[in-house]
């Protein structure tokens, strides 16, 4: 202990010097220090306080600093492959931050988190024990605890900044920029929260707090579920120049004019805080039309259900921009089905159902518009004899007009939201879910995956080391599993993703869910789950928000686990990503590590030939890939299971056998099924 030598991460390389002067040599550059893992900063911190080389306020400041890197680091680790993952760690963080109604974070609804929120754990994943362990060393030795150490206000405060990272980059220069936007990290770290909260409510939710909105615009073209408000004005001002009144003009002509008046109009109102197509504002018309028409066709009147679903579809929809959440979009929510009810009961649905397409357009929304009013109109020539006279002024609903107490509205919702997830689990699994998520989400980019083969690489080793197919660790008794699958059209990018769960005593099926999704990220052999695990991963977010008393304790996935060049298939990604057990069933043989589909088709013959026959194949390593199964009894139709992570070859081996009845198992099968089912709609 009197005489050490320092790495050159601290001094130069060699130099010998006490272990006191080391340790005040190793703290004297904070960016060398930090390069150190988080244990070995609390280790580098605890021993100077040991040895009376720094005082408490000191230490707290740096492991406070340290521990902002940690979570930096953590997020970076997480969005490295593309800006769906940045959407889903946000998304994380906003849950953690933020109280909720149904995904929709709510004004000075921010929350102070401890270190020990168990969603924090859940981000943070397996580093957290060890770190808060760590942590614990340093507390003790100062006769503190860890919430002294780090306090909620720094943790929320820490949370809040990794909510507004735009892009994945280096947690180093993502630190550095922090400090020079957030005065803490330049300083002690002490957080006033007051302060905090009136910064993180006006960064996150943007400028729509600000605007004082008295009115929005009402219905004014009924097209039944595609129903919208008028496309001439904006509220109640008109759109058009007086050169085109009462004359005949190209229809066309008419909607360019309109739509760079509504441009201007809506950047003069809202500056840079203009709605786009994936805001609450635009999207409220259309949600509420949507919901009302399917699910609510023939209702008069409004009731906290309809309230409850059209909330829910804004939370699904724009529920992540972060530039939307301001107080009003749930009583506007409430007056815009009011209006609705009344609106479709009064006014004549111009939609042509034969084709969907056409009643989404803007052009024909506008030309229903027009000729509604009574206006002429030549079909041949798209013309209209523009006479403003004919236009009726559209309704404009008022806030002040208003008798509504939207707060007890509000907290009954809230509550029925709360007891939707919380009713009894025998009375939801006597019937089967369908959840179907219609709305397209976007995977990836358009990229030159041979710029990521090498980072890809490297995360399939990670992943390969991380697996467990050693000893099972399997949720008792098993109760729930699950079958995932993914169809794609053939002619774009677009997919169905879906999930199957089964009651494993009965077989029979407690949920179904599919995902609509376009698929950017191009397959590459090799490589099939970074085009696939984040879209499973999304599903598995959808099933904890509707069902989460029906999480599948065991994932079979239409693909290989271990069996894989690098031990990295689907089933193993997508096992140590979410944490359950997974195992894969594949119908088509990988050849690697020395295997062959003619060696192997040979193997059965001579050995398995038989209905429910099986084979273990090893590769020319000595490695166990999985088994080969002939469950039909003829050979060319086996399949090939390989265990994923969190489960051994043989419990894979016994869940298979015991969920099969035709040549696939039942779970995947119906998840085929499903998907196949819901492509078809989309293609």
């Amino acid at each position: 202990m009197e005489n050490i030598s320092t790495t050159d991460s601290f001094s130069e390389e060699g130099t010998r010097m006490e272990f006191i002067l080391a340790l005040k040599e190793i703290i004297k550059q904070e960016d060398k220090l930090f390069r150190q893992p988080f244990n070995s900063v609390c280790r580098i911190l605890r021993f100077n306080y040991l040895f009376h080389q720094l005082d408490k306020e000191t230490i707290q400041t740096l492991l406070r600093k340290r521990f902002t890197l940690m979570c930096i680091e953590k997020q970076c680790s997480k969005t490295k492959f593309g800006p769906e993952h940045l959407c889903v760690a946000k998304q994380d963080l906003y849950d953690i931050l933020f109280d909720t109604l149904c995904g929709i974070p709510l004004q000075n609804s921010l929350r102070a988190i401890e270190i020990s929120n168990s969603k924090l754990k859940k981000f943070l994943g397996e580093s957290y024990d060890t770190s808060m362990k760590s942590v614990d060393q340093i507390a003790d030795n100062m006769g503190v605890d860890h919430l002294t150490i780090l306090p909620k206000e720094t943790v929320s405060f820490i949370l809040y900044i990794l909510t507004t990272v735009i892009m994945h980059d280096r947690p180093m220069k993502l630190y550095a920029d922090f400090a020079l936007k957030h005065q803490p990290l330049r300083d002690n770290m002490q957080i006033e929260w007051y302060k905090f909260e009136k910064m993180a409510n006006e960064n996150v939710f943007g400028h729509y707090h600000a605007l004082p909105m008295s009115s929005f615009p009402g219905y004014a073209i009924n097209l039944g579920r595609f129903s919208c408000p008028s496309k001439l004005f904006f509220n109640a001002e008109p759109l058009w120049t007086k050169d085109i009144e009462n004359k005949r003009i190209n229809i066309t002509t008419v909607m360019n004019q309109i739509k760079q008046s509504l441009d201007r109009k809506l950047h003069d109102h809202y500056g840079n805080a203009v709605p786009n197509s994936s805001s609450a504002h635009c999207l409220l018309h259309s949600t509420v039309a949507e919901i009302l028409e399917d699910k609510y066709p023939h209702d008069e009147s409004i009731n906290d259900y309809m309230i409850l679903d059209c909330m829910i579809h804004i939370g699904r929809t724009a529920g992540r921009k972060g530039n939307i959440y301001g107080d009003h979009i749930f009583p506007c929510v409430i007056l815009t089905i009011e209006h609705y009810l009344i609106f479709r009961r009064t006014t004549k649905n111009m939609a042509k159902l034969d084709d969907e397409r056409l009643s989404r357009s803007y052009q024909y929304k506008t030309k229903a518009e027009l000729i509604a009013s009574g206006m002429e109109y030549d079909e041949d020539k798209n013309e209209i004899l523009f006479e403003p006279s004919k236009l009726k002024t559209p309704h404009v609903i008022q806030f002040d007009t208003s008798n509504i107490d939207f707060n007890v509205i509000r907290k009954r919702v809230q509550q029925l939201y709360i007891n939707s997830k919380q009713g009894s689990n025998s009375t939801k699994s006597q019937t089967c879910l369908n959840i179907e998520i219609s709305d397209f989400i976007e995977f990836g980019y358009n990229m030159d995956v041979k710029d990521l083969l090498s980072a890809w690489t490297q995360e399939q080793e990670n992943i390969a080391s991380s697996t467990i197919t050693d000893v099972d660790q399997i949720a008792q008794p098993l109760k729930y599993i699950a079958g995932l699958d993914i169809s794609f059209v053939k002619t774009n990018d677009k997919a169905v993703a879906s999930m199957v769960i089964f009651d494993y005593e009965t077989l029979e099926i407690v949920a179904k869910i599919s995902v609509n999704c376009n698929m950017k990220i191009p397959y590459k052999a090799g490589y099939l789950a970074f085009r696939e695990a984040p879209v499973f991963m999304k599903m598995l977010d959808i099933q904890q928000e509707h069902c989460p008393h029906l999480t599948p304790q065991v994932i079979l996935m239409d693909g290989n686990g271990v069996w894989h060049p690098r031990r990295a298939g689907i089933a193993s990604h997508f096992g140590v990503l979410s944490g359950i057990p997974c195992f894969g069933v594949s119908k088509n043989v990988l050849h690697c590590d020395g295997v062959t589909r003619e060696h192997l088709e040979e193997l059965l013959t001579e050995k398995a030939p038989g209905e429910d026959q099986y084979i273990e194949v090893t590769g020319d390593s000595g490695s166990v890939l999985g088994l080969a199964y002939n469950v039909t009894g003829f050979v060319k139709n086996a399949v090939y299971i390989s265990a994923g992570h969190k489960i051994t070859l043989k419990t894979a081996c016994d869940i298979f056998k015991s969920v099969t009845q035709y040549r696939n198992c039942e779970p995947i099968r119906q998840a085929d099924l499903l998907s196949r089912e819901m492509v078809a709609k989309i293609a």
